[in-house]
């Protein structure tokens, strides 16, 4: 309040996707959307969904852990397109503290 009011940080919404190789899951690899793990490509597409209606200028980010084959980043994609994101980006997983 008052003439010089400092204006509160708010954090904006990202989406961030981490999938990681297990091969005992159905799909072969389990997949989180900012931290909350998802069981299915289904859950995934409700989650980003829900996500692009509060927002439809966030944008997705995919983080591909080890191991994890292309035909499962496509279909991670697919459902991202399909709950109407066309900005998707791809990140690397972070080097291991130590490692060259």
């Amino acid at each position: 309040m008052g003439v010089n009011a400092t204006p509160i940080d708010v954090e904006l919404l990202k989406i961030d996707i981490r999938m990681e190789r297990k091969k005992s899951e159905a799909l072969g690899f389990t997949m989180t959307v900012n931290d909350a793990p998802m069981k299915d490509l289904n859950s995934l597409y409700k989650r980003v969904r829900e996500l692009y209606r509060l927002d439809d200028e966030l944008k997705v980010t995919i983080y591909p852990g080890k191991e994890i084959e292309y035909g499962h980043v496509v279909k991670v994609v697919n459902e991202c397109l399909r709950a109407n994101f066309t900005e998707i980006t791809f990140a690397g997983a972070p080097k291991e503290a130590g490692g060259a």
